[in-house]
């Protein structure tokens, strides 16, 4: 073999190993297990049989998980305890409106009896104690 045959292929050699060493090879680069083909994907691309089933986007619970867990039982224990209290909040103002309503109510009215009172109280003749009441 002559020199220039030797430089030729430490050349070569070289520059394959420039090549396989640079970014854009070693992102290319992948392994898969012995008799395993690799593939590349697009993005919509499936690699499942016909009679896999595809999730919703908003199908996972609180864990990431499409299946029932202790988490989502919690998470829907307080979110009926969340009900239930503002339920509570709910009846609560309602009884004190009730409440403020039936007061005012009563209110007014000792106001009215106590006029009333006085009215009579303060009448003469029979007839200007029936006209308190009027």
């Amino acid at each position: 073999m002559g020199l220039c045959q030797t430089r030729g292929w430490r050349l070569a050699a070289l520059a394959f190993a420039l090549l396989g060493l640079s970014p854009a090879a070693n992102a290319q680069s992948f392994s898969c297990p012995i008799g395993r083909e690799p593939a590349c994907l697009d993005y919509g691309d499936r690699v499942v049989d016909s009679s896999a089933a595809c999730f919703d986007t908003y199908q996972c619970n609180y864990e990431g998980f499409t299946c029932k867990s202790h988490l989502t039982d919690c998470a829907s224990n307080y979110d009926s305890l969340q009900n239930e209290y503002n339920a509570l909040v709910d009846k609560h103002n309602e009884l004190i409106r009730d409440f403020n309503s039936i007061r005012d109510a009563s209110l007014k009215m000792d106001e009215t009896l106590r006029d009333m009172q006085d009215c009579v109280y303060q009448a003469r003749t029979a007839e200007d104690a029936r006209a308190c009441a009027e």
